[in-house]
C-alpha cells in the first residue's frame, strides 16, 4: 500500500491525525495504540514543529505584500517601493498677537525687536503643558514709544499681530561620516521627529566654520550629480534616517564630513483645539505685556498608521502626487492637512450655479466644524503650488450642516421590562446618537429612514414599534445690519406648504418675521398681529425651487434675530423619507433636536385590537 500524507491540513490536531494515519500505513504499527505510548509524545513534538513552521512561513508570505503585511517596518517598506513615504508626527501651528515692552537708555532704543527662538511660549491642556516657539524669526515694529519724565529713559513698544508658532522641542544631532564602515546609518534618536522640520548642513570636517545647507528634494526627476540634497524613511522601531545621494542622483558625503541635523519634536495632535497660549519668555531685555490667540491651535497629527498606509500608498502611486481628478484631491487633502476628518470635492461644472475652471473643496475637520480662513489660505497655496494644474483653480468653501429635526413616538410593552419609561426613553436616544456616529456626520453618507426606524425598534426587546418624522433644518449665522442675499440649500425636494422659520427683524420694521411658501415658486413673509393673525409684507422678497430643494432671500438687511439669536432657522419637511446630501452638505442629528414620545403598549389597547377582523393564512408542511 503507498504511504502518503496530507499536506493541506495545517492545524495541530488535523497533522498529528494524518502522522499516525501514514504510520499506521506500515505493517509494523497497524495494531499500535498510540494514545498510550511513548511515541504519542514525539507525535505531539513533530505536530507543533510543523504547525508552527507552517504559521510562520504563512506570516513570512504575507509581510510580503502590502494588503497583508501587519508589521509596521514591512508596511512602510512596502509602500516605499510605490513611492510613498510615510507621515510623522506633524506640529501644530497656532497665530498669536502680541505686544512687547522694552525699558531702557533712549540711546538704546531700536526701531524693531527680532522675535526668535528665545521667545518661548507654552500652552495647557487637560494639565499637560506644551511648548510653543515662533516658526519662523519676526522683525517686529515700533507700536509706540514714551519717554520718561527724566529725560534718559525710554518705553518701547512693540506689536505684531500674526506670528506663527510651532509646537515642539528643538534638537540638533551630529553625526561624522566614515564610508570605510559599510553599516553607517543616520539614524535620529526620536520616533516624534516631525520630518517636515527636519534641516541639514554638512562641513568638511570638525575644524572648520563653513557649511553647506542640504535641501530635501521636491522631484527627483530634477536631482544630478552636484545637486546637494537630503532624503529620509521611516526605519525600524518608528525611527527615522536620514541619507545622501550617492554622487549620481544627489551628492555623495565624504569621509570626515560632519552632518548637523536639526528639527522639532513634537506631541502631533495632541495640543490642538487649545485657544490660550501664555508667554514664557525668559528674555529680562524685553517683556511680552500682551497676547492675544489669532487663531487657535491646529493641524497637529500623529504619526501615521498602518491601516492609512495601505489605504493611501496606492492611491497616491495612481494620482503621482498630482491634483487632476476628484480622487486625486481627495487623496492629496489629507497628507496636505491631517486634521481633515471628512473631505468631499467637485468640479466647477457640478457646482450650483457652474463655475468652470475651478475644483471645489469641503473640509470638515477633526476639531469643530469649520475651518479658519488661515487654515482655507495654507490648503489652497499648498495645492496651488505643489498639485494643481495651472488652469484649475481650487477653492475651499465650508461644510453645509443640514439638522434631521426627529419626532418620534415609540411603543414599549410595559410587562416584557423592568425598566421605567425614562430608562427606555435613555435608551433610545443613545440608539439615534450611535445611529447619527455610524451611519452620517460626513460627506456623502445618505439617510436611510427605514434602516433609522429599525434601529430605534432594536434598541430594546421591549420596543414594539415606533412612528418617526423627519424634517430638515439649516441654520445660518447672520451678520446684523449688512444686506445680504440668503440661500438655504437642502438638496432634497421640499413638500409645499411645508416651510418654517426663527422670526427676525429687517430694516425700518420693528415686526418679528417668519416665512411660508403658498406657491411653487415665491415666499411669503409675514408677522402675527396682536390677535395671533398672519399679517403679510410686500417689502421682503424670497424664491424657492421645490425640486431642488433651494430657498433664496433676497436682499436683506436684518437688524435683529429672535431670542436674541445668531442664527436665522429654516426648516423644511423632505418629500422623500430618504436624504441625500450633495456637494458640502454633511446630515448631522442633534440630540438637541430630538423629540422621543414613549407609548406604552396598555392592555386597553391590546383588547381593543380584533384579531377576527384579520385575515389569516396557515401553511402546513
Amino acid at each position: 500500500m503507498a504511504r502518503t500524507i496530507q499536506i493541506s491540513d495545517l492545524d495541530f490536531k488535523d497533522i498529528k491525525k494524518n502522522i499516525i494515519a501514514y504510520m499506521k500505513n506500515d505493517p509494523t504499527f497497524v495494531d499500535y495504540d498510540f494514545e498510550a505510548s511513548g511515541l504519542n509524545t514525539l507525535m505531539d513534538i513533530l505536530s507543533y514543529n510543523t504547525h508552527y513552521t507552517s504559521y510562520y512561513l504563512n506570516m513570512v508570505a504575507n509581510e510580503m505584500f502590502l494588503d497583508t503585511a501587519r508589521l509596521r517596518e514591512n508596511v512602510v517598506s512596502r509602500a516605499k517601493m510605490l513611492g510613498y513615504e510615510s507621515k510623522s508626527n506633524i506640529a501644530p501651528n497656532a497665530v498669536v498677537s502680541l505686544v512687547i515692552e522694552k525699558t531702557g537708555p533712549l540711546e538704546s532704543e531700536s526701531s524693531t525687536v527680532l522675535v526668535n527662538s528665545e521667545f518661548k511660549f507654552t500652552a495647557t491642556l487637560d494639565g499637560v503643558s506644551y511648548n510653543f516657539s515662533p516658526e519662523i524669526p519676526r522683525s517686529v515694529p515700533i507700536l509706540s514709544s514714551n519717554v520718561d519724565d527724566d529725560g534718559v529713559t525710554v518705553t518701547t513698544r512693540y506689536f505684531l499681530g500674526d506670528l506663527v508658532l510651532v509646537q515642539g522641542d528643538p534638537v540638533t544631532e551630529f553625526f561624522v561620516v566614515d564610508t570605510t564602515n559599510p553599516n553607517q546609518r543616520f539614524i535620529l534618536s526620536n520616533a516624534n521627529a516631525d520630518t517636515t522640520t527636519i534641516s541639514v548642513t554638512v562641513r568638511e570636517d570638525l575644524t572648520t566654520d563653513e557649511f553647506t545647507e542640504f535641501k530635501r528634494p521636491t522631484d527627483t526627476m530634477d536631482l544630478t550629480d552636484v545637486s546637494n540634497s537630503f532624503f529620509v524613511q521611516e526605519v525600524e522601531s518608528g525611527l527615522y534616517e536620514v541619507f545622501f545621494g550617492d554622487g549620481v542622483l544627489g551628492t555623495a558625503v565624504e569621509s570626515g564630513n560632519l552632518i548637523t541635523v536639526e528639527y522639532l519634536t513634537t506631541d502631533g495632535a495632541a495640543s490642538n483645539g487649545i485657544a490660550k497660549i501664555n508667554s514664557n519668555n525668559t528674555n529680562s531685555e524685553f517683556k511680552i505685556t500682551e497676547i492675544k490667540t489669532v487663531n487657535k491651535v491646529f493641524g497637529g497629527s500623529n504619526k501615521e498608521t498602518t491601516d492609512s498606509i495601505k489605504f493611501y500608498a496606492p492611491r497616491t502611486f495612481e494620482g503621482q502626487n498630482r491634483a487632476v481628478t476628484v480622487r486625486d484631491y481627495k487623496t492629496i487633502i489629507p497628507k496636505i492637512y491631517t486634521q481633515a476628518s471628512s473631505v468631499n470635492v467637485w468640479g466647477g461644472e457640478d457646482n450650483e450655479p457652474p463655475q468652470f475652471g475651478r475644483v471645489f473643496i469641503s473640509i470638515k475637520p477633526n476639531d469643530g466644524s469649520f475651518l479658519t480662513d488661515f487654515e482655507k489660505t495654507s490648503i489652497q497655496n499648498k495645492l496651488k503650488t505643489d498639485y494643481s494644474i495651472l488652469t484649475i483653480l481650487p477653492e475651499i468653501i465650508d461644510p453645509n450642516f443640514t439638522k434631521l429635526i426627529v419626532t418620534t413616538n415609540v411603543k414599549y410593552d410595559n410587562e416584557a421590562t423592568i425598566l421605567g419609561e425614562d430608562e427606555l426613553k435613555t435608551i433610545v436616544l443613545n440608539s439615534i446618537n450611535n445611529f447619527s456616529d455610524t451611519f452620517m456626520n460626513e460627506f456623502d453618507n445618505y439617510f436611510r429612514y427605514s434602516n433609522f426606524v429599525s434601529s430605534i425598534d432594536s434598541s430594546n426587546d421591549a420596543i414594539t414599534n415606533n412612528t418617526t418624522t423627519v424634517d430638515l433644518q439649516i441654520e445660518k449665522k447672520i451678520t446684523l445690519n449688512a444686506r445680504s442675499q440668503y440661500v438655504y440649500q437642502f438638496n432634497n425636494q421640499i413638500s409645499p406648504m411645508s416651510i418654517s422659520s426663527t422670526g427676525f427683524k429687517v430694516m425700518n420694521s420693528n415686526n418679528l418675521l417668519y416665512i411660508e411658501d403658498v406657491n411653487q415658486t415665491d415666499l411669503k413673509f409675514y408677522y402675527m398681529d396682536s390677535n395671533g393673525k398672519k399679517v403679510y409684507v410686500t417689502n421682503v422678497s424670497g424664491t424657492i425651487d421645490h425640486k431642488k430643494g433651494t430657498l433664496t432671500l433676497n436682499d436683506l438687511t436684518i437688524t435683529e434675530l429672535e431670542n436674541n439669536s445668531s442664527l436665522l432657522k429654516i426648516k423644511i419637511t423632505p418629500k422623500d423619507q430618504d436624504i441625500f446630501p450633495r456637494r458640502n452638505q454633511i446630515l448631522v442629528i442633534d440630540p438637541q433636536e430630538v423629540t422621543i414620545n414613549m407609548m406604552a403598549d396598555t392592555d386597553d389597547y391590546n383588547n381593543n385590537y380584533d384579531i377576527t377582523t384579520q385575515s389569516v393564512s396557515i401553511i402546513r408542511r
